[in-house]
């Protein structure tokens, strides 16, 4: 065990005063199961000296988002929906353990599944129920001219393969929170103006998941809520929710854009957030908090 009985906590501003401030349920778990243990727990900022700064101390670090400096620091994250979270030794989800593991159906009791999945859906999605209207949902994320090493191609490339292996309306939703450049959004316009069945979308992909026929996408998190609604994804990204999406790395374009069974929708979500999450609303959750930490490598 460390012999500097000291946590902290790097955030960013909002959130770091609400945490600070005890507004945040996860955070505050973690706070209250440390001060158990004899931790004193501060609050700093994310930056760019912050990595620096946690290497330098003897106590151990957590940063959301951020990827850790050392074995006493690890990263955490919302795991797509609240109210649950992952804390691991890597900010990449793609090398999260969940993207490693194997997820069997045969293992989640279907019954309980669909009843939190059903009971999660009306939470997070209050009003929205499954619709069909026909059409092909492409969720953009950023950086659309550029191909990353965990990428198939480039975003704008996925855009065409989609046009030649999907039939029907593609409605192309740009993310809220980029900016996208000239270069970006004249490589959209050419590709709507070739291609009359496809619209752009100012409005982000969140409101049209419900309504779309499947969701394709590098790793957005759009096709993981897709999963409530029972949305087909066929993913043009390494990511940690790979499990029953259709992958074009792994498969090809063609293949992955084939018809095929449905899987096991609810019987994943409730493996991917009941079981390899955590829940910050169990009554568990301190606990399993520190046991996931312990997992990671942490002597506390």
């Amino acid at each position: 065990m460390t012999d500097n009985k000291n946590l902290t906590i790097y955030l960013e501003p909002g959130f770091l005063e609400s945490a600070a401030a005890g507004q945040h349920n996860f955070i505050s778990q973690i706070v209250t199961r440390f001060t158990q243990l004899g931790y004193g727990v501060g609050f700093a900022p994310r930056g760019p000296d912050a990595a620096a700064r946690a290497a330098a101390d003897a106590g151990f670090s957590l940063f959301h988002l951020d990827p850790p400096p050392n074995a006493r620091a690890l990263s955490f994250r919302r795991a797509y929906v609240y109210p649950f979270w992952q804390i691991e030794n890597t900010h990449l989800r793609q090398h999260f353990p969940v993207a490693k593991t194997r997820f069997s159906a045969d293992l989640v009791p279907e019954m309980r599944a669909a009843n939190k999945v059903a009971a999660w859906r009306a939470r997070l999605f209050p009003g929205q129920s499954a619709q069909d209207e026909g059409f092909t949902l492409i969720a953009l994320q950023g950086r659309l001219l550029e191909r990353r090493r965990f990428q198939f191609c480039t975003p704008i490339e996925m855009i065409r393969h989609s046009l030649n292996y999907c039939d029907g309306p593609v409605v192309v939703a740009l993310h809220p929170n980029e900016i996208y450049t000239p270069g970006e959004r004249a490589e959209l316009t050419k590709i709507a103006q070739s291609a009359p069945r496809v619209q752009i979308s100012q409005t982000g992909a969140r409101p049209l998941i419900a309504r779309c026929r499947r969701i394709v996408t590098m790793n957005s998190a759009a096709a993981f809520e897709g999963f409530f609604f029972h949305k087909p994804a066929v993913l043009f990204a390494e990511i940690d929710f790979h499990h029953i999406a259709a992958n074009v790395s792994r498969e090809g374009p063609q293949a992955a854009f084939r018809p095929r069974p449905a899987p096991a929708y609810d019987a994943y979500l409730f493996w991917f957030l009941q079981r390899m999450s955590i829940n910050a609303a169990a009554q568990n959750a301190g606990d399993k908090i520190l046991n996931v930490m312990r997992r990671r490598g942490w002597d506390i």
